[in-house]
C-alpha cells in the first residue's frame, strides 16, 4: 500500500543523512500492533490470506496502535467468515494515521484476491498473524513478510516499496490533471469496474 514514487531530485547528502532513520523505519514496518474496544466476538488466524481461518460477528471496534511505521486510530465494522482462500465479508473502515487518512468499504463473497480494495488500503494480503474480538476487547497483531525484502534492500540503498523519507515523494498533479482523473473515476464508476 503505497502512493509514493522515487524522488530523483533528492541529494546524495540527504540520502546519507537519512540512511539510518530509514533503516529504523523499515524495521518498524515489520509489525502492526493494535488494541481497542469492541462489541462482538471473533477470531482469525492468517498465514497470508490464502491461509486465513476464522469468523467474526461484530457491532464495531475502535482500535489504536502502530500500523507499520504509523501511529493510528481506526473505527471498523467487520463481519466475516474466512476459510483459507474463501470468504464472506462485510467491511467498513475509517482510519486516521500519521501518514494521512482513508476509508474503505467492501462487501464480498468468494475467492480472496491480492488486488481486492481491502488489501490495497486497509489490510496486508501477505501478512501473518491474527486478530481477536472478545465481547469488549479487541487485539490485532500482524507480521509483514514483504517488509523484510524492503529492509534488506534498504541496507544496499534500494527502496523497492518507495517508503523511505526523502528518497520517495507523493504524486504531484496539476489542477487539470486532478480534474481529468476525477472525470475518469466518475465515468468508470458509472460503467462499473474496468479490468
Amino acid at each position: 500500500m503505497t502512493d509514493r514514487i522515487p524522488n530523483k531530485n533528492f541529494s546524495l547528502g540527504g540520502r546519507i543523512a537519512l540512511y539510518l532513520p530509514n533503516r529504523i523505519l523499515d524495521f518498524i514496518d515489520l509489525m502492526s500492533l493494535e488494541i481497542g474496544g469492541c462489541f462482538g466476538a471473533g477470531v482469525k488466524f492468517i498465514a497470508t490470506e490464502y491461509v486465513g481461518l476464522g469468523a467474526q460477528a461484530s457491532g464495531g471496534e475502535g482500535m489504536v496502535g502502530l500500523n507499520r511505521r504509523h501511529l493510528s486510530a481506526r473505527g471498523t465494522l467487520e463481519n466475516f467468515g474466512d476459510f483459507f482462500p474463501f470468504e464472506a465479508r462485510s467491511f467498513m473502515e475509517g482510519r486516521g494515521y500519521t501518514g494521512g487518512a482513508y476509508s474503505v468499504t467492501q462487501h464480498s463473497a468468494g475467492l480472496k484476491r491480492p488486488e481486492d480494495d481491502i488489501y490495497q488500503r486497509a489490510r496486508d494480503f501477505w501478512g501473518v498473524g491474527g486478530q481477536v474480538q472478545f465481547i469488549t476487547v479487541a487485539f490485532r497483531a500482524i507480521f509483514h513478510p514483504i517488509e523484510i525484502y524492503d529492509l534488506l534492500a534498504g541496507f544496499a540503498a534500494f527502496d523497492p516499496l518507495n517508503d523511505d523519507i526523502g528518497v520517495s515523494k507523493g504524486f504531484e498533479f496539476t489542477s487539470s490533471e486532478k480534474e481529468a482523473m476525477h472525470q475518469l473515476v466518475t465515468q468508470v464508476g458509472a460503467r462499473g469496474k474496468v479490468e
